[in-house]
C-alpha cells in the first residue's frame, strides 16, 4: 500500500496530491482523471472504516476487510492506542 510505504520512507503520510502523483506514475489507477479531492475522500472513507472496525473489536470476516484492517494498522497506528488489545 502506497500510504504505508510513504509513511515508512518519510515518517509521515503522503498528502493526497503526492499519493495521486505516485499512483499515476506507477500506472495503478483503474481510471483516468482521478482528482486529489477523490483521493482525499477515499482516504477519509478508509480511515472511517478502520475506526468503525476498531470500535467493533476488529475486522469483519471477509478477507478483504481483514487485509484493509492490517494495512490500516500500518497507516494509522495511533488510532489503536485507545484499543491496544486489537494490535
Amino acid at each position: 500500500m502506497e500510504l504505508a510505504a510513504g509513511l515508512r520512507e518519510s515518517g509521515r503520510l503522503p498528502l493526497p496530491f503526492e499519493l495521486l502523483r505516485t499512483l499515476e506514475a506507477k500506472g495503478v489507477l483503474n481510471r483516468r482523471n482521478v482528482t486529489r479531492e477523490e483521493i482525499s475522500s477515499k482516504l477519509h472513507g478508509l480511515k472511517t472504516k478502520f475506526l468503525s472496525a476498531i470500535n467493533k473489536g476488529g475486522p469483519g470476516h471477509k478477507s478483504r476487510d481483514q487485509k484493509l484492517y492490517e494495512l490500516s494498522k500500518e497507516v494509522w497506528p495511533e488510532l489503536l492506542l485507545k484499543a491496544p488489545e486489537l494490535i
